[in-house]
């Protein structure tokens, strides 16, 4: 669905789940906590089966006063591209509905976005950018959200906690009338954890990639209600997203393991009791299994609190459930480098992992953490195989690993420079070898330039194109000369000059 609707009182909220659904989400979390729960009808889901999606849309807005237009840095791109294609966009219908009716009008822009000029959009929506917009910053969204509160002038609703539990008294009464006391504070307390707004807030959460708030959130919602194994899995589900980009972040005077270890053993215990509930089997096991694994390896790595051979046991169980886990692959792999296991069974586990055809960013960070520490035979050449596809797939490197990567391009790894140089056809070793170190003016003159044009020359003649790559080496070894460079790369120009010259003899 192009946009979502939620009605907070007489306040609309309008947004593009590709462009802003979790600003607006987190946004309606804290708009109902500040005006109460009852107040808030979040999304689609109050439009019934069958009902007429932009009927519904205009019967909302009309009995609303004021319209909440969530715009984040992709809306307006969104809008021309659903135009250009002939696609329904009812974002689009909900902006216009809501300057027909003339609610009152606040774009809300989120994620740095800008405010689109009225050229750029349609004659029923022109008088969008006339309208003050208020903007909600990442590191102050709590405090411009409290703002925008106090600008709509909502205020709590009277309490009716003591009406919502003379009812419940009632329905425990007539349970126990019938012997069913027992199941029905059961049911009530699990009624009441699904109910619990602090649900939105934890997936809020996550959707803006928090998982660890998010795990203690969905932790607090379980303390107060008996254990809902929905949401217990959701915990789960957090705990597995926090393990993926675990990280511990120390002030002077603390120790990292003091930190790590309290929260890995409350994610080991969430994880745990979620693998009960799968009964072993099946994907779901798999995943738990594999973030088990990688729970006790950090838990020995960052922690010191272990020493057995935990990762290793709950690894294999996760491929044993699930062979082509992408989880459990990517982090066998990972491990088996880390702790001097199989090079060739590491590999083996990548390719797994990338066959899964899911996580990529994650697997390509399981990857290259591991490979780019390491020189064995065959690491070199599955780095350049990975880094290539990256770079044909346009996924994103950081600059940091960029570097790892060209660590294997250093005077003196001759070795790693000769798996990376043969690993793909030479046109894709240099594309990739630019998209690594793209040059910039003066790097002729410095070490970067002069390393830049000997894998040129390598290339060239891999390329089979001897004399060329002769003729671009004798010319960098002259203006190395120049500068005074000399050293391990000198001794490499020389040797690739020497191997051309015996070719050329022989």
């Amino acid at each position: 669905m192009a946009g979502r609707v939620a009605l907070l009182g007489n306040i609309f909220i309008s947004y593009r789940r590709d462009d802003a659904a979790a600003y607006a989400g987190r946004l309606c979390d804290l708009l109902s906590a500040m005006a109460g729960g009852d107040r808030v009808f979040m999304d689609v889901d109050d439009i019934a089966p069958g009902q007429n999606f932009a009927e519904a849309i205009d019967r909302s807005i009309a009995g609303c006063a004021t319209a909440l237009i969530v715009i984040g840095p992709r809306w307006a791109p969104i809008m021309s591209e659903r135009s250009a294609a002939g696609d329904t966009d009812y974002v689009r219908h909900e902006v216009a509905s809501a300057l027909a009716h003339k609610l009152r009008i606040i774009p809300v822009l989120v994620g740095g976005a800008k405010m689109p000029v009225a050229a750029d959009l349609p004659a029923a929506m022109a008088d969008l950018p006339l309208h003050q917009a208020f903007e909600l910053r990442d590191s102050t969204f709590k405090e411009d959200a409290a703002r925008l509160a106090a600008t709509l002038n909502l205020s709590r609703p009277p309490n009716k906690r003591r009406r919502v539990w003379a009812l419940v008294g009632v329905i425990a009464l007539m349970a126990a009338l019938i012997g069913l006391v027992g199941f029905a504070r059961v049911a009530n307390r699990k009624s009441e954890a699904r109910a619990d707004p602090r649900l939105a807030t934890a997936r809020t959460q996550m959707e803006l990639g928090e998982p660890q708030s998010a795990f203690r959130t969905y932790g607090e919602v379980l303390q107060g209600a008996s254990a809902d194994p929905s949401v217990m899995d959701l915990q789960a589900d957090a705990a597995m997203a926090w393990l993926r980009d675990y990280h511990v972040a120390v002030t002077e005077g603390q120790k990292a393991e003091d930190i790590a270890g309290p929260q890995l053993a409350a994610i080991i215990q969430v994880l745990e009791a979620a693998l009960a509930r799968t009964g072993g089997a099946g994907k779901r096991a798999a995943d738990v299994l594999a973030h088990l694994g990688w729970a006790h390896w950090l838990n020995r790595r960052i922690a010191a609190r272990e020493f057995g051979d935990a990762p290793q046991q709950a690894f294999r169980k996760a491929l044993a459930a699930d062979p082509t886990n992408v989880y459990g692959n990517a982090m066998m792999g990972n491990w088996l480098l880390q702790s001097n296991g199989s090079t060739a069974e590491a590999l083996r586990c990548f390719e797994a992992a990338e066959r899964a055809g899911s996580q990529r960013e994650f697997v390509r960070r399981m990857e290259l953490s591991a490979m780019t520490y390491r020189d064995d035979r065959g690491i070199p050449a599955a780095v350049m195989r990975i880094v290539n596809q990256m770079r044909i797939n346009q996924e994103p490197l950081d600059n940091r690993m960029r570097q790892r990567v060209l660590s294997n391009f250093a005077p003196g790894h001759q070795a790693e420079t000769e798996e990376m140089l043969t690993a793909v056809p030479p046109p894709d070793v240099w594309a990739t070898f630019e998209w690594l170190a793209p040059s910039t003016p003066g790097d002729e003159k410095k070490f970067e330039g002069f390393r830049r044009d000997y894998v040129r020359a390598r290339v060239t003649a891999l390329e089979g194109k001897a004399e060329q790559s002769a003729a671009l080496l004798r010319d960098l070894q002259s203006r190395m000369k120049a500068v005074g460079m000399d050293g391990r790369l000198a001794d490499e120009v020389a040797a690739a000059l020497k191997q051309l010259s015996s070719g050329a003899a022989r």
